[in-house]
């Protein structure tokens, strides 16, 4: 198992309404963040063992949308 955990700074005007910061941060993190939880997890993974661990890419906007439900 490999756990990584990542931060993301996003700024944004001063004027702007709290309810769309959080709408953009709900929608947007987990995209934003994943290419380099990807690359990470894939640099360590070839550092421990001998096959590094390929996270695969997909359509995180869609995935979010299909198990927004659960």
């Amino acid at each position: 198992m490999v756990e990584t955990i990542h931060k993301g700074n996003f700024q944004f005007p001063q004027d702007i309404k709290l309810e769309l910061v959080e709408e953009f941060a709900h929608v947007q993190t987990v995209p934003q963040l994943i290419s380099y939880a990807r690359s990470h997890i894939q640099f360590v993974s070839s550092q421990m063992i001998s096959e590094p661990i390929q996270l695969p890419t997909m359509d995180i906007i869609e995935s979010l949308i299909q198990n927004a439900d659960e």
